[in-house]
């Protein structure tokens, strides 16, 4: 007897695989896996199938037999390998796809699987020289040119990543590519170029809340202000909870003096030195009390450790007479 369905038991399976039918591909190929349970073709298919109806663990159960009944197939190692990708198991994940590679060397896509393993153990080093063996054995891989050009970008070699970028979108326009292009080309200070990407990658998605607003830094640093506030706005329409927008958009008004209206958007972005600029918005436009309520939580809560407090906690105490309880350089003129 044969430890493998034939083709004929097999088709509905394949047939219901192709229409997307699942459940049908797992309750039909449950059956026919009591009677054929060393079947590495209907273990691999029926955990397919789990894993798209979102059954991880079954998945992994199914696939892990199949790799543990085939060793000498890439295919299988590297499909278990993928699903341990997507449940986090790491390290599991690239033991599979090393085995698939001891066996078939030369196919690109594992060792992309292996640099993204290797990315998200965050071994940087180990993941660009998978990535860079992925694209020498198919330079046409789009994916490999983006993921290596975000890591070379975290380096600081912007020029490489650029091109990295340019080279995956000449094979495949993707709007995260271009963000990622947009925010590398404006760190290597090509603004105008940045201005176009962030543009180009909002053609493709314009809903993309974080390029709007992107996309206002590059224009307030280009000198735009007018068009890099209606950006911000634009991105805080989509997601109104969006914390950066909110701070971008409450810097560049503080910066510009429109202080009251600076104090909601810090409120709302609770990033970075939000609470400070508050204080000084509230200072600076006379809400005294408001400010005095706002200083007392901050230095209560501490630490003491913000200049810019310690100067308005000083300018406050001078002006009003009362004892300056913000301990960092309590008494700066003693170093005059």
């Amino acid at each position: 007897m044969s430890s493998n369905p034939s083709s004929t038991q097999m088709q509905p399976l394949y047939t219901a695989w192709q229409r997307g039918d699942l459940a049908t591909v797992v309750s039909l190929g449950s059956i026919l896996l009591m009677r054929f349970p060393e079947a590495t073709a209907l273990l691999n298919l029926i955990g397919a199938a789990q894993a798209s109806l979102g059954r991880r663990e079954e998945a992994a159960q199914l696939l892990g037999r199949a790799a543990r009944l085939s060793p000498e197939s890439a295919e299988t190692q590297g499909n278990f390998g993928n699903l341990l990708l997507q449940m986090g198991r790491y390290r599991e994940a690239l033991d599979c796809f090393l085995k698939a590679l001891a066996i078939k060397p030369s196919i690109a896509e594992l060792h992309f699987n292996v640099a993204v393993a290797f990315a998200a153990m965050e071994q940087p080093e180990q993941a660009i020289r998978a990535f860079r063996h992925a694209l020498d054995l198919k330079p046409q891989l789009a994916p490999a040119s983006a993921r290596l050009a975000a890591l070379l970008q975290a380096r600081g070699e912007l020029g490489e990543a650029i091109q990295l970028y340019k080279d995956a979108l000449a094979q495949q326009p993707d709007p995260l590519t271009w963000f990622n292009l947009a925010t590398a080309q404006r760190n290597a200070g090509l603004m105008v170029d940045s201005i176009a990407s962030y543009r180009q990658a909002l053609s493709l998605q314009p809903d993309y809340a974080e390029a709007h607003s992107n996309l206002g830094e590059a224009l307030r640093d280009h000198g735009d202000i007018d068009a890099a506030i209606a950006s911000y706005k634009t991105a805080l329409g989509i997601r109104p909870d969006l914390p950066q927008a909110h701070y971008s958009l409450g810097v560049l008004l503080y910066d510009l003096g429109r202080l009251d209206e600076a104090i909601p958007h810090f409120e709302a972005s609770r990033h970075d030195d939000w609470h400070d600029r508050i204080l000084y918005c509230l200072y600076k436009t006379g809400q005294v009390d408001a400010f005095s309520r706002q200083l007392d939580e901050r230095i209560a809560a501490g630490p003491h450790d913000a200049p810019l407090l310690a100067t308005l906690s000083a300018h406050h105490a001078a002006n009003h007479g009362v004892e300056d309880r913000y301990t960092f350089c309590p008494k700066p003129m003693d170093f005059i």
